[in-house]
């Protein structure tokens, strides 16, 4: 009887993630927008309990998040939509030239009688994929923006609230000092991993532009955007932001400077990712790879190209909140990366 009661309960656990993952797939035109809502609230709620410390009363220091929103904003929509626009409509040029040095390697390497089919190649290994990928993401991406009021208010009703949904809880909770101490913790470290990752982002991003000014390579400012968006997906985002970027360094400038720049992106990434971030994020909150990898791919399909970007810290948030709780933490230690303490 307890076996039925068992399968009867895994049965019916599994068909409502079936209808929840479809009702996200059918609801992406107003979930996405909500997502990126809470994304950016969360990042800002940092620098707004910063300014509460010095002084600000809640009115003012939401309007000067949401002023520095804005401005930021059209700051990359200005700077960066027409590398983006100009881009798009180099890309067929761009791959052109990487099939055309592909079909060289190929004829070089049949000299020493290795031949490779460059249908095959096309067909199941496109060099050309990283690109479209990027095109792809940075489409989503901007499709997404274009609910860019609706994101706005939403930012500010959730900061607006955010000191009163505190009080909330802490109501609700009163008679349990346990679980309202979870989800101070909870918040504490969603808060202190967002607002260390986005500023090492954008540390990344920096120095990404730095470095392809240097050599002159083409759209500096729209590959920083992908390494800053990038950077928040663990141990394979660095790799998926630098790719595109050789790719196109390959038909446009010399072997040398390709192996500089790949160096260069090496250099800082492993600055960044292996020496800075650890120091002051902590390694007990790494992912799996193959949670990592997973997550993009099931969020990339049920959200699209937002949801790649999204799912990395929507999953971090689910480790957090299911490590702060003894019944839960095996999901922590599930999606944590397995040689980490």
């Amino acid at each position: 009887m307890e076996k039925n009661t068992l399968i009867q309960k895994s049965l019916l656990s599994v068909v409502c993630f079936i209808i929840i993952i479809a009702a996200l797939k059918a609801s992406v035109a107003i979930v996405v927008p909500f997502l990126l809502s809470i994304f950016i609230a969360f990042i800002c709620h940092s620098p707004l309990s910063w300014l509460k410390k010095r002084g600000f009363n809640t009115h003012t220091a939401v309007t000067t998040i949401v002023a520095a929103v804005v401005g930021i904003s059209f700051a990359i929509a200005g700077v960066v939509g027409k590398s983006i626009d100009s881009f798009t409509l180099a890309l067929p040029g761009y791959q052109e030239k990487i099939l055309q040095s592909t079909h060289n390697i190929i004829d070089y390497i049949s000299i020493y009688d290795i031949n490779v089919s460059l249908d095959f190649i096309t067909a199941y290994l496109d060099p050309t994929f990283f690109m479209l990928l990027v095109s792809n993401t940075l489409t989503g991406f901007g499709g997404a923006l274009t609910d860019f009021v609706l994101i706005l208010f939403t930012v500010i009703f959730i900061l607006s609230e955010s000191s009163e949904f505190t009080k909330k809880i802490e109501k609700i909770f009163i008679n349990s000092n346990s679980t309202l101490e979870n989800y101070k913790i909870f918040f504490e470290n969603v808060n202190k991993y967002l607002a260390i990752k986005t500023v090492l982002s954008l540390l990344t991003a920096t120095l990404v532009a730095l470095l392809l000014l240097f050599f002159n390579v083409d759209y500096p400012l729209l590959w920083a955007l992908i390494a800053f968006l990038f950077n928040y997906i663990p141990n394979i985002g660095s790799i998926l932001a630098a790719l595109p970027v050789l790719l196109l360094v390959s038909v446009t400038h010399t072997f040398i400077e390709l192996t500089l720049i790949l160096v260069g992106y090496i250099v800082i990434n492993v600055s960044v990712g292996n020496i800075i971030e650890p120091k002051y994020m902590g390694r007990k909150l790494d992912l799996s790879s193959l949670v990592v990898f997973v997550s993009l791919i099931f969020w990339g399909w049920v959200l699209g190209p937002v949801g790649m970007l999204l799912s990395i810290p929507l999953t971090m948030i689910v480790k957090i909140a299911a490590e702060n709780d003894n019944k839960t933490k095996w999901i922590s230690i599930l999606l944590g990366a397995s040689n980490r303490p």
